[in-house]
């Protein structure tokens, strides 16, 4: 059975494209893959080989847990377990029920590298 996720007009049409498929990704899929911790505030990735030839390709153009880790660390999540066998990462905007802080939820941007050489010039 597909599960459909309905999420309120300011999340869905200010949020990036990478976090709505996030978000839709760990609410819909197979728990055994992927899913939220129950407090909600963080997601826990269980079995990557189906992550990968399952549930990836569903939700973005491509399959490597590598590119999908990529994209998380751009967005500011933090892993924050230590073990091998399964994965979790927080960020303080993306929890299970607050689907309308997403649109909050923005990409790291690089420093302006003139900026910082001004001010370095002047030291």
């Amino acid at each position: 059975p597909v599960k459909i996720l309905i999420m309120s007009n300011q999340a869905s049409s200010s949020a990036s494209g990478f976090v709505l498929k996030l978000y839709q990704m760990v609410s819909t899929s197979d728990p055994s893959i992927i899913t939220w911790l129950p407090c909600g505030s963080a997601f826990k990735i269980s079995d990557l080989h189906l992550l990968e030839t399952t549930t990836l390709p569903l939700h973005f153009r491509h399959s490597r847990f590598q590119s999908l880790v990529r994209q998380l660390n751009f967005y500011n999540f933090r892993k924050v377990n230590r073990e091998r066998t399964f994965w979790v990462y927080k960020h303080p905007l993306f929890h299970r029920d607050r689907p309308e802080d997403l649109h909050m939820l923005r990409r790291k941007t690089c420093p302006d590298n003139n900026n910082n050489n001004n001010n370095n010039n002047n030291n």
